[in-house]
């Protein structure tokens, strides 16, 4: 897989962490969760992607997937597609609609995204000018962002220490980072972001020691782990979960796309 990836307009970084033009293998795609939701564009003339566990097929050239929060195996028919990386709480910002919604599934981009067919066409237009396509996402969401108020009651603020964190909070210790009641702040986490703020705690911390562990070439498993999580049983049921693999059956140096995505952008950073 050849990722490149680009910087947003300075505007447009509270909103969207980056941009990836890829070129990906059709002989498969591993998705694990990432805390990323992303927007694809593909420019090529046909699209299959397809579900390999649920079946599902994606055929659209505009698809936009919320958080993720298992293992997703795809098959997929494009070669060159263009990636949004949205920050966590930007899907709702930008589109106003509850991200509970889009949660563990994909959806055709034209159903909810302003303009999404010129958009499309622009791109497959400027397909073979990387930066020409930077410079259209940057005016659309610029366009997109003009005259916007916040909708969230969460601050970006909120999320950034959640990462800085390593997602180690209990829930206890991130009711007192905000000013509503906790009916009320589950309700508008799940909103902002369609998952719950347990669930995306454990894949910022679960990503955070995958990073460390993809940055190094002999694993020292108890030196990572212990400062994340209880032990090492505790770390291996989540590692299945959002892989669907133990430590010892996979190639623990093949990241998912996501994965391989934010290393790209941690790569440029």
């Amino acid at each position: 897989m050849n990722v490149s990836f680009y910087r947003p307009h300075s505007l447009l970084k509270e909103y969207i962490k980056g941009y990836t033009i890829s070129n990906l293998s059709s002989t498969g795609i591993e998705l694990i969760p990432g805390g990323y939701p992303a927007m694809g564009i593909v420019l090529d003339d046909a699209v299959q992607i397809e579900d390999q566990e649920s079946k599902q097929q994606y055929n659209f050239p505009v698809h936009f997937l919320g958080q993720v929060t298992e293992f997703h195996r795809f098959i997929a028919s494009v070669q060159n597609i263009i990636n949004v990386i949205f920050e966590p709480w930007a899907p709702y910002e930008l589109f106003g609609l509850p991200q509970w919604e889009f949660a563990n599934t994909g959806t055709d981009g034209h159903a909810f995204i302003p303009e999404a067919e010129p958009l499309h066409a622009w791109l497959r237009e400027s397909r073979h000018n990387s930066l020409k396509c930077i410079e259209i996402l940057d005016r659309y969401f610029l366009t997109l962002l003009s005259g916007h108020s916040a909708r969230s009651k969460i601050p970006p603020a909120f999320f950034r220490h959640i990462q800085a964190e390593r997602g180690n909070l209990t829930q206890k210790e991130i009711l007192s980072r905000v000013y509503m009641g906790k009916t009320k702040f589950h309700e508008e986490f799940k909103n902002v972001t369609g998952i719950s703020s347990k669930m995306y705690c454990r894949i910022i911390r679960f990503n955070r020691v995958y990073s460390d562990v993809l940055a190094k070439d002999a694993v020292r498993w108890k030196e990572l782990i212990y400062d994340d999580y209880y032990d090492q049983a505790h770390f291996i049921k989540e590692f299945r979960h959002f892989t669907a693999a133990s430590p010892s059956k996979k190639d623990i140096h093949a990241p998912g796309l996501c994965q391989h995505l934010l290393m790209a952008a941690k790569g440029n950073g």
